[in-house]
């Protein structure tokens, strides 16, 4: 999906939201929110630039609190014990050793939200170790949701 064709995807889903559906069927392995190129775009390049730019924007995170930096790192939280697993889209660290949780979704899901507390209730148990107190870095979670 080039600029233009995106522009008239915009233009389209103002005069009819349905008009959305057209379009991932045309352009459903370009469409940026599909969750492979999604993470194409914002995971797989080398120093992470869209994607600080995009939590930073996101986020309205500024100077001294703004993203410099972030180490991606493995997607999955296996379950534990017949528990469900955890795969988030992307996860990383930042430079100050905070989360960021990036998570995309096309299609409606009455418990996205659920899911979403799932998720960083087992960022947050990973961070916990023996011996350790109970002093948490911030957890950033940004979700797309186009629907």
């Amino acid at each position: 999906m080039n600029r233009t064709q995106h522009y008239s995807l915009l233009k389209a889903m103002e005069i009819d939201k349905s008009n959305l559906l057209k379009y991932q069927e045309l352009y459903k392995y370009a469409y940026i929110l599909s969750d492979g190129i999604f993470k194409i775009v914002f995971a797989e390049e080398k120093d992470h630039t869209l994607l600080i730019s995009l939590v930073n924007a996101m986020l309205g995170l500024q100077g001294d609190d703004a993203i410099k930096d972030i180490t991606l790192e493995m997607q999955e939280f296996p379950g534990v014990f017949n528990k469900k697993d955890c795969i988030l889209d992307i996860i990383g660290t930042t430079n100050a050793g905070e989360k960021v949780l990036v998570e995309v979704q096309q299609q409606g899901d009455d418990f996205f939200r659920d899911r979403v507390e799932y998720y960083i209730s087992r960022v947050i148990e990973n961070q916990v170790h023996t011996s350790e107190k109970y002093e948490l870095p911030r957890i950033y979670f940004l979700g797309l949701l186009d629907f």
